[in-house]
Protein backbone atom coordinates (compact mmCIF):
# COMPACT_ATOMS: atom_id res chain seq x y z
CA UNK A 1 0.00 0.00 0.00
CA UNK A 2 1.13 3.18 -0.84
CA UNK A 3 0.40 6.01 1.25
CA UNK A 4 0.24 9.91 0.05
CA UNK A 5 1.16 12.54 2.34
CA UNK A 6 2.53 16.23 1.15
CA UNK A 7 6.14 15.84 2.43
CA UNK A 8 5.85 19.22 4.42
CA UNK A 9 3.22 17.16 6.82
CA UNK A 10 5.23 14.21 7.26
CA UNK A 11 8.74 16.70 7.88
CA UNK A 12 6.77 18.21 10.46
CA UNK A 13 4.76 15.19 12.35
CA UNK A 14 8.44 13.06 12.01
CA UNK A 15 10.02 16.36 13.82
CA UNK A 16 7.36 15.78 16.21
CA UNK A 17 7.18 12.54 17.05
CA UNK A 18 10.73 12.01 17.21
CA UNK A 19 10.81 14.45 19.99
CA UNK A 20 8.09 11.54 21.35
CA UNK A 21 10.74 9.06 21.04
CA UNK A 22 8.83 7.51 18.26
CA UNK A 23 9.49 6.55 14.47
CA UNK A 24 6.31 7.89 11.95
CA UNK A 25 5.85 4.00 11.59
CA UNK A 26 5.18 3.91 15.72
CA UNK A 27 3.29 6.67 15.74
CA UNK A 28 1.10 5.38 12.72
CA UNK A 29 0.76 1.66 14.07
CA UNK A 30 -0.25 3.51 17.23
CA UNK A 31 -2.72 5.50 15.60
CA UNK A 32 -3.88 2.55 13.28
CA UNK A 33 -4.32 -0.07 15.89
CA UNK A 34 -6.49 2.76 18.02
CA UNK A 35 -8.97 3.42 15.74
CA UNK A 36 -9.05 -0.31 15.25
CA UNK A 37 -9.97 -0.82 19.36
CA UNK A 38 -12.18 2.69 19.13
CA UNK A 39 -13.81 1.44 16.12
CA UNK A 40 -13.30 5.12 14.54
CA UNK A 41 -10.90 7.44 14.85
CA UNK A 42 -9.41 7.11 18.37
CA UNK A 43 -10.16 11.09 19.08
CA UNK A 44 -13.94 12.32 19.18
CA UNK A 45 -15.31 14.53 16.05
CA UNK A 46 -17.56 17.12 17.29
CA UNK A 47 -19.39 19.23 15.43
CA UNK A 48 -22.34 21.22 16.55
CA UNK A 49 -25.67 20.16 16.03
CA UNK A 50 -26.68 23.22 14.68
CA UNK A 51 -24.50 24.51 12.05
CA UNK A 52 -21.97 21.98 11.72
CA UNK A 53 -18.73 23.84 13.28
CA UNK A 54 -16.61 22.43 15.88
CA UNK A 55 -18.15 23.36 19.13
CA UNK A 56 -15.21 24.31 21.94
CA UNK A 57 -17.14 26.95 23.41
CA UNK A 58 -17.68 25.22 27.12
CA UNK A 59 -15.92 27.45 29.81
CA UNK A 60 -13.42 25.96 32.88
CA UNK A 61 -16.14 27.13 34.86
CA UNK A 62 -18.43 25.35 33.35
CA UNK A 63 -16.91 22.12 32.96
CA UNK A 64 -16.12 22.50 36.94
CA UNK A 65 -19.66 23.00 37.67
CA UNK A 66 -20.68 20.14 34.98
CA UNK A 67 -18.24 17.33 37.11
CA UNK A 68 -19.58 19.51 40.58
CA UNK A 69 -23.36 18.55 39.74
CA UNK A 70 -22.38 15.04 38.45
CA UNK A 71 -20.51 14.21 41.33
CA UNK A 72 -23.01 15.44 43.76
CA UNK A 73 -26.01 13.91 41.67
CA UNK A 74 -24.49 10.73 41.92
CA UNK A 75 -22.42 9.80 38.96
CA UNK A 76 -21.70 6.08 39.07
CA UNK A 77 -19.19 4.50 41.10
CA UNK A 78 -16.94 3.28 38.25
CA UNK A 79 -16.84 6.65 36.87
CA UNK A 80 -15.88 7.96 39.88
CA UNK A 81 -13.23 6.06 40.34
CA UNK A 82 -12.10 6.36 36.68
CA UNK A 83 -12.42 10.43 37.30
CA UNK A 84 -9.42 9.69 39.54
CA UNK A 85 -7.11 7.45 37.63
CA UNK A 86 -4.36 9.39 35.61
CA UNK A 87 -4.21 6.87 32.88
CA UNK A 88 -7.98 6.84 32.44
CA UNK A 89 -7.88 10.80 32.06
CA UNK A 90 -5.15 10.83 29.87
CA UNK A 91 -6.92 8.35 27.44
CA UNK A 92 -10.34 10.02 27.80
CA UNK A 93 -9.52 13.80 28.24
CA UNK A 94 -5.78 14.03 27.04
CA UNK A 95 -5.28 15.65 30.36
CA UNK A 96 -1.83 14.93 32.32
CA UNK A 97 -3.70 14.36 35.77
CA UNK A 98 -6.64 13.03 36.88
CA UNK A 99 -10.13 14.61 37.06
CA UNK A 100 -11.26 14.45 40.63
CA UNK A 101 -8.62 14.00 43.52
CA UNK A 102 -10.21 12.70 46.72
CA UNK A 103 -9.33 15.62 49.68
CA UNK A 104 -8.81 13.98 53.09
CA UNK A 105 -11.53 16.29 54.93
CA UNK A 106 -13.64 19.52 53.78
CA UNK A 107 -10.95 21.24 56.09
CA UNK A 108 -9.31 23.95 54.13
CA UNK A 109 -5.91 22.95 54.52
CA UNK A 110 -6.49 19.51 53.27
CA UNK A 111 -8.95 21.32 50.39
CA UNK A 112 -5.38 23.26 49.35
CA UNK A 113 -3.21 19.94 50.13
CA UNK A 114 -5.40 17.93 47.87
CA UNK A 115 -5.66 20.60 45.14
CA UNK A 116 -1.81 20.55 44.79
CA UNK A 117 0.24 18.15 42.33
CA UNK A 118 3.45 16.93 42.95
CA UNK A 119 5.53 19.48 43.17
CA UNK A 120 3.41 22.25 44.71
CA UNK A 121 1.43 23.73 41.62
CA UNK A 122 -2.24 24.20 42.22
CA UNK A 123 -4.29 21.76 39.47
CA UNK A 124 -7.37 21.89 40.98
CA UNK A 125 -10.25 24.27 42.01
CA UNK A 126 -9.99 24.76 46.02
CA UNK A 127 -13.49 26.75 46.00
CA UNK A 128 -15.92 24.58 44.08
CA UNK A 129 -15.67 21.03 45.99
CA UNK A 130 -17.72 18.23 45.15
CA UNK A 131 -19.13 15.90 48.05
CA UNK A 132 -20.39 12.46 47.45
CA UNK A 133 -21.20 10.06 50.07
CA UNK A 134 -19.25 11.97 52.88
CA UNK A 135 -16.02 12.57 50.45
CA UNK A 136 -14.42 15.89 49.36
CA UNK A 137 -13.16 15.58 45.62
CA UNK A 138 -11.26 18.49 44.26
CA UNK A 139 -11.88 19.38 40.79
CA UNK A 140 -8.83 19.95 37.72
CA UNK A 141 -9.00 23.33 36.60
CA UNK A 142 -6.35 21.86 33.94
CA UNK A 143 -8.95 22.30 31.05
CA UNK A 144 -7.54 23.91 27.66
CA UNK A 145 -9.17 24.41 24.17
CA UNK A 146 -7.87 20.42 22.62
CA UNK A 147 -9.68 19.11 26.19
CA UNK A 148 -12.87 20.71 25.92
CA UNK A 149 -14.70 18.65 22.65
CA UNK A 150 -13.17 15.72 24.83
CA UNK A 151 -14.99 17.11 28.18
CA UNK A 152 -18.48 17.44 25.98
CA UNK A 153 -17.81 14.73 23.97
CA UNK A 154 -17.51 12.35 27.48
CA UNK A 155 -20.59 14.44 29.04
CA UNK A 156 -22.67 13.28 26.33
CA UNK A 157 -21.94 9.88 26.63
CA UNK A 158 -22.58 10.11 30.57
CA UNK A 159 -25.76 11.50 30.30
CA UNK A 160 -26.86 8.93 27.56
CA UNK A 161 -25.55 5.88 30.11
CA UNK A 162 -27.04 7.49 33.17
CA UNK A 163 -30.92 8.11 31.73
CA UNK A 164 -30.41 4.49 30.03
CA UNK A 165 -29.71 3.33 33.04
CA UNK A 166 -32.48 5.10 34.91
CA UNK A 167 -34.79 3.98 32.52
Amino acid sequence: MELNIEQELLNEASQLFSKLGLTTEQAIRIFLTKSISSNGLPFPIILDEQDGSAKTSITNSQITDTLLTLVEDGLPESELLNLQNPDYCKEVFALSFAVLKLAKTNQQADIKTAAQDAKGYNRYSTKKVARHQGQYYVISTQWTDRHRALFTHWHKQIQRNTSSVSR
